[in-house]
């Protein structure tokens, strides 16, 4: 079996296990298939009927499984990596059999790369991953993020695809690990604890100085976990003088941040990684010194890790101020940069506008450098915006890092250059003229999308727009690509594609070398271009011509088409620049996503008429029975799950089904 076989297996055992479960999904299934088969709009409008025919409860039921499915798609998708790279690394003779071929990333051979192809040195290689750093970005969006149970259960799914295609498995285990599929598929702590008293006279010191010094009246939120800890378990005095001074750090930064001010010392903190490495560190030494080492390489090293790589805030504070009046002239900001003078005094006079500016460098100032990544300026358009920014944090005495990678970026050619700065007058000029200058581009955007109904749906972190008053160019960028997303269309991405592209063909043939020749030795241009044709391999203009058919006016149809052309021409015209047919660059990312687009369709098809009984109150549709009646009666009954959200200003049923059909 081929190494992209296994993918389609791993796919079909977690559908059929799925299938298995709600038998009436069959149905839908095929017509999706038969769909991606031959493309035919046909079986798009036969699965419109079905899916317009269940009630409510029974549409949140398919929505969801569908979902579900796309999931258990990733998962399949993950373990046939997995199994690549152990099939590379037996190849290679690293590992004697299957079953003890490491499944991680090649480091090695991006070391063996960096010597033999750059040239690096391993001192320079070792210098490199010295200085590596790693932030960690928690979205503010909650659509965003997944449960913890869920997560665990797609880890034991995982684990047991993986053993169940080992070569040494016994027919008992297979029955079991499948078993355990059909429990984990159909089915949507232990808190060891230790004492120890063996350490280092080193350890034991640092212990009962702190047990000696500690505030026995201190309070605490958790009475329970605060319990005196007795001097005869050191590790647990000196770990738990960690936890207090934590607990002390986070509150003080809360009354900071809160107040202004806080009752708790700073020396009651910790100020840097410094402080709260030394004592772990202190464990560390003191576990292998003491014959304990296992004990000390397992969670103990792996969290003096994770405090190395992450630092004492865990996420660095990416600060961003709302529209810096242009009103400042650049050459004043440049004059005062370079002046010494202080920028202002206590007596300012501040606006509520400017206390908020100030306040917020005054914060940065007071907490430790570490903990702040970039600063980021919305709706920023000149450079005084970034003069601004650069002047007042010289005020408040903060600074920028910058880092620096060990293969910096080939530099492009000057007949590139120039070539792209017309190319990019052209796109822009192209992408204004619809988006701005069209008279009905917003009412075709707003009909074809499912912009303003999302808008009106309590399941995002802030509004829809910046400015509730604006216009498409006030939409959040999160929203405006949404929206296009949702259609399988993504217009954002390629609509001043194709004009640039045309305009550096017709005017000079040979610009289509040009542009050949820059996607082979250009990485930034490459990329670039592999992104977009990546989005056209997600896209499907058909779709987009199902809502066009149930939601749009049929005055604006021609509109739609025009822009569909648009989007086939330039997919045509990106393939030429790369050289090659339809992701003949990757043909596992074009296996894999041909893998999903059965279960994307069924939710594309059911957000579509979903939006159409939404909008069109004369739609009536005929219902069929329910689905699955033993699943349903065994979880919740159709009717209270289209109770499930009682102030939606739709249809019951209807918001709930909308909300688990976003196609990510």
């Amino acid at each position: 079996m081929s190494e992209d076989d296994k993918l389609i297996e791993y796919d079909a055992l977690l559908l059929d296990l799925f299938l298995d479960i709600l038998h009436d999904l069959h149905e839908l299934y095929e017509l999706s298939a038969k769909y991606e088969g031959k493309h035919e709009p046909k079986k798009l409008e036969e699965l419109g009927k079905v899916l317009t025919s269940l009630d409510p409860g029974d549409s949140i039921v398919i929505s969801k499984a569908f979902s579900h499915m796309l999931n258990l798609a990733n998962l399949a998708e993950e373990v046939q990596i997995a199994y690549r790279r152990r099939i590379k690394k037996l190849k290679k003779g690293d590992f004697v059999d299957e079953s003890s071929a490491a499944t991680e990333s090649d480091i090695e051979e991006t070391f063996k790369r960096l010597v033999s192809d750059l040239g690096k040195s391993p001192e320079e290689i070792f210098d490199a991953l010295k200085n590596q750093t790693v932030d960690l970005v928690l979205t503010a969006h909650p659509t965003q993020s997944v449960r913890r149970s869920l997560l665990q259960k797609h880890g034991r799914i995982r684990d047991c695809l993986a053993q169940l295609y080992t070569k040494d498995i016994t027919p008992d285990d297979k029955q079991e690990l499948d078993e355990s599929l059909q429990r984990e598929v159909s089915n949507p702590r232990v808190t060891p604890e230790l004492s120890m008293w063996r350490c280092t006279d080193e350890f034991r010191v640092a212990a009962d100085v702190i047990h000696r010094n500690s505030r026995k009246d201190a309070a605490k939120h958790y009475i329970e976990f605060w319990k005196t800890i007795p001097p005869t378990e050191p590790y647990r005095v000196v770990l738990g003088d960690v936890r207090d001074t934590l607990y002390h750090t986070r509150e003080r930064t809360r009354q900071l941040l809160s107040n202004g001010i806080s009752d708790i010392p700073e020396e009651a903190t910790f100020t840097d990684v410094e402080q709260f490495l030394e004592p772990l560190e202190l464990c560390y030494r003191s576990l292998c010194s003491s014959g304990d080492r296992p004990i000390a390489d397992g969670t103990l090293l792996d969290f003096l890790r994770q405090v190395s790589t992450f630092g004492l805030s865990l996420v660095r504070l990416d600060i961003r101020q709302e529209d810096w009046s242009e009103e400042r002239r650049q050459e004043w900001l440049l004059a005062e940069l370079r002046g010494k003078r202080p920028l202002f005094g206590l007596d300012l006079p501040k606006t509520e506008e400017i206390a908020d500016v100030l306040d917020t460098f005054k914060v940065i100032s007071e907490l430790p450098s570490d903990c702040f990544g970039a600063y980021i300026i919305s709706m920023a358009t000149s450079p005084s915006d970034v003069l601004v920014v650069e002047l007042l944090q010289r005020e408040c005495h903060t600074a920028a890092t910058l880092e620096h990678g060990m293969n910096p970026p080939v530099s492009p050619k000057p007949e590139w250059r120039a070539l792209l700065d017309g190319m990019v007058v052209v796109a822009t000029e192209e992408y204004r003229s619809v988006v701005f200058q069209e008279p009905r581009f917003v009412e075709y955007f707003r009909l074809a999308t499912p912009e303003l109904e999302y808008g009106r749906m309590n399941i995002g972190s802030r509004p829809l727009k910046r400015k509730p008053s604006g216009g498409i160019e006030s939409l959040r960028a999160i929203s405006w690509i949404f929206a296009w997303t949702l259609t399988r269309f993504h217009l954002p991405v390629w609509l001043d594609f194709g004009a640039a592209f045309k305009y550096a063909i017709k005017k000079d043939v040979r610009n289509l070398h040009m542009l050949q020749d820059m996607y082979k030795h250009w990485p930034f241009f490459q990329v670039t271009i592999d992104l977009i044709e990546m989005v056209f391999a997600k896209g499907d203009p058909r779709i987009a011509a199902l809502y066009d058919k149930h939601l749009v006016s049929k005055d604006l149809w021609a509109f739609g088409e025009k822009l569909r052309t648009n989007f086939e021409e330039t997919k045509s015209l990106v393939l030429q620049t790369a050289g090659h047919r339809y992701l003949e660059g990757d043909p596992y990312l074009k296996q894999r996503l041909r893998l999903r687009d059965s279960y994307i369709t069924t939710l594309n098809v059911c957000q579509a008429y979903t939006l159409k009984r939404i909008r069109d109150q004369n739609y009536n549709v005929t219902l069929r029975p329910h689905i699955s009646k033993e699943i349903m009666q065994s979880s919740k009954s159709a009717q209270e799950l289209v109770t499930l959200n009682p102030k939606s200003e739709y249809a019951p049923g209807l918001e709930d089904t909308l909300i688990k059909t976003p196609v990510k």
